[in-house]
């Protein structure tokens, strides 16, 4: 979200919704980016705030987050679906009532397969 800011010149710089967002246009299409200050696993409530302020429907919504099943900078679009285990996604699906809004999802690279996962406390 901060590189597709800075590349769009869209500040997300006010506060509100109990998240950072900014209005503006990319490709001649308004925009709103937001950066929920919530947990991730109520990112839910500041999305639904914002649509509701804007009067965006779900299927108005692209909703960017990590996926561990991706290689790391690995992209993939998605339309409709479960959560997939994301509970910053689920959140957002029982927010808006429904799943039909567009996903990115940026690889996060998990673990891969042989590898053992280091386990910190």
């Amino acid at each position: 979200m901060d590189q597709l800011s800075e590349d769009q010149r869209i500040p997300v710089s006010l506060r509100r919704f109990k998240a950072h967002y900014g209005i503006g246009r990319i490709h001649s299409q308004d925009v709103v980016l937001l950066k929920p200050l919530t947990y991730m696993n109520l990112s839910g409530e500041a999305v639904r705030k914002v649509a509701h302020a804007f009067s965006a429907e779900k299927e108005d919504l692209i909703v960017i987050h990590d996926d561990l099943d991706l290689a790391l900078g690995r992209l993939r679009v998605k339309q409709k679906g479960g959560d997939g285990g994301h509970q910053g996604v689920r959140s957002i699906i029982e927010a808006m009532g429904g799943n039909s809004f567009l996903r990115l999802k940026v690889g996060s690279a998990g673990p891969r397969k042989g590898w053992s996962r280091l386990i910190m406390s």
